[in-house]
């Protein structure tokens, strides 16, 4: 994997219904340009083999392997689909607008979930969801997966009642009260050191008599 680092490669794996596993690699500049065009779920044609040999495909960016610490990208996996079935796959949502209830009466913004699973066809596969917090006016306010407009040909696998995004009210600090301790129960050092003084004064003479 070194050498193919040094070489500007990347390994990775193609992988589909009704195939073999293909192994290739894939040039890491190519990986940078192609994430600064294509969204995360795009479909892209992957060009493997040369002269006769060479074929083109679609496929998905199933997943990218990053090291732990590094987090350079180390392996990909690429899903090779059947455009005709159906695919299930994650969509994400993105958060536009300013929510009035955060901006004006100081909530909180909670999002419950960042992804949304859908069924359909690949080429009907929706490249993200957005969702508009503008729309969450007070405190206390939701917007739920039964509020997206979902595309033609798409079957959302999530229950319509889980909520997207909340404003919640800010928490508050619990001030914990503190009883008032009575004057005569408050001693100076120094009567402190005198008591102490007196109570070996007893003692001692305890002890002689």
């Amino acid at each position: 994997m070194a050498e193919l680092r040094e070489q500007g490669m990347i390994p990775a794996v193609i992988y589909g219904p009704d195939m073999e596993n293909v192994l290739i690699t894939v040039p890491n500049q190519a990986l940078i340009d192609l994430q600064k065009k294509a969204s995360e779920n795009s479909i892209i044609e992957l060009t493997v083999g040369e002269g006769k040999d060479k074929t083109v495909c679609k496929v998905l960016i199933q997943e990218i392997h990053r090291g732990p610490l590094s987090q350079i990208i180390d392996h990909i996996d690429f899903y090779r689909f059947n455009s005709t079935k159906k695919v299930h796959i994650d969509v994400p949502i993105e958060l536009v607008g300013i929510s009035p209830a955060v901006a004006d009466l100081g909530g909180v913004l909670l999002q419950n979930i960042d992804r949304i699973e859908v069924e359909c066809l690949p080429d009907a596969i929706p490249q993200q969801f957005v969702v508009d917090i503008s729309k969450l006016l007070t405190l206390n306010d939701t917007i739920y997966v039964e509020d997206l407009i979902m595309p033609e040909h798409v079957i959302c696998h999530v229950e319509p009642h889980v909520p997207i995004v909340s404003v919640t009210e800010p928490q508050k600090e619990e001030v914990v009260p503190v009883e008032p301790v009575a004057p005569e129960t408050v001693l100076t050092e120094a009567e402190v050191k005198r008591k102490e003084q007196e109570k070996e004064k007893e003692e001692e003479t305890a002890a002689q008599g």
